[in-house]
């Protein structure tokens, strides 16, 4: 889960988690803390907020590939 603000990222995790049954591997505030967690652990479903600002969620995005 990626999202610029950790109290949202943790609720959205939660509800995945709860409702969907989905092992969340964490939740990071920016691309590079992401990045760290992908090369890490690799998901199989990567959820993140297109709106962090220009196209620098791409990173994160390009790595899950």
């Amino acid at each position: 889960m990626l999202d610029d603000y950790r109290m949202v990222g943790q609720s959205i995790a939660g509800v995945l988690s709860q409702l969907c049954g989905l092992v969340v591997l964490g939740v990071c505030t920016s691309v590079a803390e992401a990045c760290a967690l992908i090369r890490k652990s690799p998901p199989r479903l990567l959820v993140l907020d297109v709106e962090l600002g220009g196209e620098i969620y791409r990173e994160a995005a390009d790595l899950h590939r």
